[in-house]
């Protein structure tokens, strides 16, 4: 099925954070972008490690679920992602997570779209 609508790459911003660890088995941006896109994102962060430095233990209860796992094909540690449909979701998760005064906090309040609606009205492309 050819691709009706094409999104530029920096429409989709991706927070690694401080703790980012394992990058030989990190997915291709792309790959990761196009999930996100599929999900009907605005943004993801990668959650790997918690506030302490431990593993994150997650399994998404369905499809839709936020938090995801995704990794390079054939790449060894695997990598816990949180995706984001609002900048509201994403400043009230990045806070919580990562403290008001932080890196996470300051990205998500320089979103480029508010929500998936308005993600596609600045930067879709019709292909």
């Amino acid at each position: 099925m050819p691709a009706r609508l094409s999104v530029a790459d920096d429409a989709v911003p991706v927070f690694y954070g401080p703790r980012l660890c394992d990058v030989e088995s990190l997915p291709r941006e792309e790959s990761l972008r196009a999930r996100v896109l599929s999900m009907q994102g605005i943004a993801v962060a990668w959650i790997t490690l918690d506030r302490f430095g431990e593993r994150v233990s997650y399994e998404p209860a369905s499809p839709a679920d936020p938090v995801f796992h995704l990794r390079r094909p054939g790449g060894g540690a695997g990598h816990v992602w949180r995706r984001f449909t609002t900048k509201r979701e994403a400043i009230d998760f990045m806070r919580e997570a990562y403290g008001a005064e932080s890196e996470g906090s300051e990205w998500a309040a320089t979103l480029p779209a508010g929500d998936f609606d308005a993600l596609l009205k600045r930067f879709a492309e019709k292909a």
